[in-house]
């Protein structure tokens, strides 16, 4: 019935446009609060009603990246490791690749990458298999519902990031009206720690800008300070044992 429903035009995307033609502002927060998912769904189509044994590949509302349903790492995958995952992926960025707005006849997506490209560490079996970079004028949407039944809309709330941002430094030590070229987003965490004083976990990627500080500085003095990538996590784990020993002299029991 939602499906039906759905396909008949009654979609989040003409509630927005109501909502924001109508200036009724407190209808756009009610149907973007996470507190209204739960009705939402009931109301439209969401990932509830998916069929997981007949889906190969999803995105998550999360801006540009897709997930193949695999095996073996999602709950309902389908999609065998190997062969069959690749030939899955190739499919997808294909057709990603060639997508045309119809109205504009201009290319929509600008670059596709594969994971590979992108993500490393413990965390990469969970990285999205595809990443998608929307060539300029478009975006993707941000939205875990079911918003339109057409692949392009003119989003109402929706914001987005151009791929190119700006730096600002400032402070002691800032070097002034020095132009940083080439910094990523990226290296901003090590040179946060850095300015901080704090060891820096060699696994962590980017780099210092050491380029911003005064050659006077002791910022620019001090040489970066590079750590094995779980020494916050032992310190952590430190100060909490440090803590419960502390209470258990405090209660008397040791």
């Amino acid at each position: 019935m939602k499906k039906y429903v759905f396909n008949r035009g009654l979609t989040l995307e003409r509630a927005y446009n109501w909502a924001r033609n109508t200036r009724f502002i407190r209808a756009i927060s009610v149907f973007t609060s996470r507190g209204r998912k739960r009705l939402l769904n009931r109301l439209t189509l969401s990932y509830d009603d998916i069929d997981w044994k007949q889906t190969k590949a999803f995105a998550v509302g999360t801006g540009g990246h897709i997930y193949l349903n695999v095996k073996g790492r999602e709950p309902q995958g389908i999609v065998e490791p190997g062969k069959e995952y690749e030939k899955v992926r190739n499919y997808i960025i294909e057709r990603l690749e060639s997508l045309i707005d119809p109205e504009t006849g201009k290319k929509v997506i600008e670059r596709v990458f594969v994971k590979e490209e992108l993500f490393k560490g413990k965390f990469f079996n969970n990285a999205p298999d595809i990443s998608l970079l929307p060539s300029k004028n478009y975006a993707t949407l941000h939205q875990q519902q079911f918003v339109s039944p057409s692949l392009f809309i003119n989003s109402p709330i929706s914001g987005t990031h151009a791929i190119n941002g700006i730096l600002i430094f400032y402070g002691p030590g800032i070097q002034k009206d020095k132009q940083i070229k080439g910094a990523k987003i990226y290296d901003l965490a090590p040179t946060i720690l850095h300015v901080f004083g704090l060891p820096i976990p060699n696994d962590m990627d980017g780099r210092v800008l050491m380029e911003i500080f005064e050659e006077d500085s002791e910022f620019a003095n001090r040489k970066p300070k590079y750590v094995d990538p779980d020494y916050y996590e032992k310190k952590i784990e430190n100060e909490k044992l440090k803590k419960a020993i502390k209470n258990l002299k405090l209660k008397g029991k040791i």
